[in-house]
């Protein structure tokens, strides 16, 4: 049916390719799934990216119009909520946190039967905004790699989300999910473990690269017809007692700082549930003194940056234990994007941490604690108001200066 272009860890895309029954089977779990009929779908994504796809054939399938925003319009929240209220859009498919500046701007009566978020993990705020203005339209949460023909979960949010994360669902007609652990066996349930993917919709591979094929695609030991194949996700969950899955994140977001193992997701869980939080992102920074955790977060209009800055910082310190606690936190005006619209960790990591400006040592002491933070910070320079944490110190390096003062 198609080969459609992923990015790959070591820089080279991977093309996956999707066959006619991959296709057929994704599009008809969307008519099982989707009881609504589609009217008019608003495609926001590129003809380039996977998410695509899921419109393009399931709009067509049932004899809906496939409507598409004018090319300097397709990324700007207002003209998208104008375009859903004068061309009575039925459903539309958006990142989170693109959704999360749309319904912004929607009429709380434009006539939505259903928006789809997918591609990034959805906020518990986002739900309860959307439930706030759009209380008759329904939002689903969909998970899927490109490898499993778009989508293999989805979620209905109907209620009010009282966990910490809004969960990815359970698996679409056709497919079958298995959470393993390191050794390839069954996790129980709310324990964590790789999620793998098996189905009807599983891709034949990546094109012309068998040996990456070989290493994600592998055979099924529980399959119930010769040749199943499971897919590696690469992605974190846990199982409720329902069957319901919890995405905790990627396996490469997963990092050991001074021998502590730090999941990444936990710590945006935990900023992104504060009410001044609109977006939050936390990555690890390569400091002289060692790796770093940073945070970011796009916060609501009505919230004072630097104050909010402090008190967030306060609040993971209270939540969390010490290893876990972020450097510093920068609130951005809007968190940096790959071309395909997700967030843009390495752009993150290489932003340079916004702090005070320098201020010399004005005496002896100020001098020579300044060049003992200097040394141990491995730093050409250091001011007499920069914090310490936010220049990549940490504990073990705060009893070796406390040593030499």
């Amino acid at each position: 049916a198609y080969v459609i272009y992923t990015s790959g860890s070591t820089g080279l895309p991977k093309g996956v390719m999707i066959s006619h029954a991959n296709a057929c089977a994704s599009t008809q779990a969307r008519l099982q799934f989707y009881r609504e009929p589609i009217q008019r779908f608003l495609m926001l994504s590129s003809f380039s990216f996977d998410s695509s796809v899921a419109g393009i054939f399931w709009t067509l399938a049932q004899g809906g119009s496939l409507c598409l925003p004018a090319e300097q319009a397709h990324k700007d929240p207002l003209q998208i909520a104008q375009q859903v209220a004068d061309q009575q859009i039925s459903h539309f498919l958006a990142l989170p946190s693109f959704y999360a500046q749309i319904l912004e701007a929607l009429p709380t009566d434009a006539g939505l039967a259903c928006v789809i978020v997918a591609g990034e993990a959805c906020p518990v705020e986002l739900s309860e905004r959307h439930q706030q203005r759009l209380p008759q339209t329904l939002l689903v949460n969909e998970y899927g790699p490109s490898e499993s023909a778009v989508w293999c979960t989805a979620q209905a949010v109907a209620e009010p989300v009282l966990a910490e994360r809004v969960a990815i669902g359970t698996a679409i007609a056709g497919t079958r999910l298995q959470v393993l652990d390191e050794q390839g066996e069954l996790v129980g349930f709310g324990r964590p473990g790789e999620l793998y993917i098996a189905g009807a919709g599983l891709a034949r591979g990546y094109l012309a690269r068998p040996g990456l094929t070989a290493s994600r695609f592998l055979p099924d030991p529980h399959g119930a017809v010769p040749g199943a194949r499971l897919y590696r996700t690469g992605d974190r969950v846990t199982c409720r007692p329902d069957g319901v899955l919890d995405y905790l994140g990627r396996l490469d977001f997963q990092l050991k700082i001074r021998g502590f193992r730090i999941e990444l997701g936990e710590i945006e869980a935990r900023l992104g549930a504060d009410s001044r939080v609109r977006e939050a992102a936390v990555v690890a920074r390569d400091t002289a003194a060692g790796k770093q955790l940073a945070a970011y977060v796009v916060l609501h209009a009505d919230a004072h940056a630097e104050a909010s800055e402090a008190a967030l910082l306060e609040l993971l310190r209270e939540q969390l234990p010490e290893h876990m606690v972020p450097a510093f936190i920068n609130a951005l005006e809007r968190m940096p994007l790959t071309p395909n619209g997700k967030l843009d960790r390495n752009a993150l990591s290489a932003r340079e941490q916004r702090g005070q400006a320098y201020v010399a040592p004005r005496n002896e002491l100020e001098q020579t604690l300044a060049r003992i933070w200097q040394e141990a910070l491995e730093l050409p320079q250091v001011g007499i108001h920069d914090n310490f944490f936010a220049l990549g110190g940490h504990s073990l390096l705060a009893t070796r200066i406390r040593s030499r003062v």
